[in-house]
């Protein structure tokens, strides 16, 4: 009886160790695999359009030029940021919706670009998705022109920028843009 005792406690025993040895095993090669990885990511951090972005990139050759990406990514991003920033004064959106004119409007292909995505996503979203809301956000204090104004606005002054809000109150074309009734 000792004997059986000892011969299934040395099973155990002997099961439990092999599991312990897979697990060590396991574990080792998920540390080699992230040191491996570790040394081939390149990080770069950066602040754009009020926030701030972090890209990790798996780096298989060793003469990628850090600075060099790092230049090109910011460069892309400024120039979204002088395009699509309602933050900078003369970007080219600023420029569009401070516009009061209803003959067409120069914009850039980028513009165009996402003026096309905009009006597919709001075909899709049967009109939910709309570009041309910042008066309402603007009338109940959402944007920061107005955040000062936290009352909520009464049904005439809210009927009053509906005249200026819905995808149905421009058209555009490549290069250009019109307002149908501007504000």
């Amino acid at each position: 009886m000792i004997w059986v005792l000892n011969q299934r406690w040395s099973l155990l025993i002997s099961s439990h160790r092999k599991n312990i040895l897979i697990f060590i095993a396991i574990i080792s090669i998920v540390i080699v695999i992230i040191f491996f990885l570790k040394n081939k990511q390149i990080k770069l951090y950066g602040t754009t359009m009020g926030t701030t972005y972090s890209i990790i990139i798996i780096n298989d050759d060793n003469f990628v030029d850090e600075k060099k990406i790092k230049y090109s990514i910011d460069s892309i991003l400024v120039s979204y940021n002088e395009i699509f920033s309602t933050y900078i004064k003369d970007s080219e959106i600023s420029n569009l919706n401070n516009n009061m004119s209803d003959d067409y409007t120069s914009i850039s292909s980028d513009f165009y670009e996402l003026l096309l995505e905009a009006n597919e996503i709001a075909d899709i979203t049967y009109g939910k998705f709309d570009i041309t809301v910042n008066p309402l956000i603007s009338l109940w204090g959402f944007s920061g022109s107005n955040q000062s104004n936290l009352l909520v606005p009464t049904k005439e002054e809210i009927d009053s920028v509906l005249d200026f809000v819905g995808n149905d109150k421009y058209t555009f074309s490549p290069g250009k843009i019109k307002k149908y009734n501007p504000n």
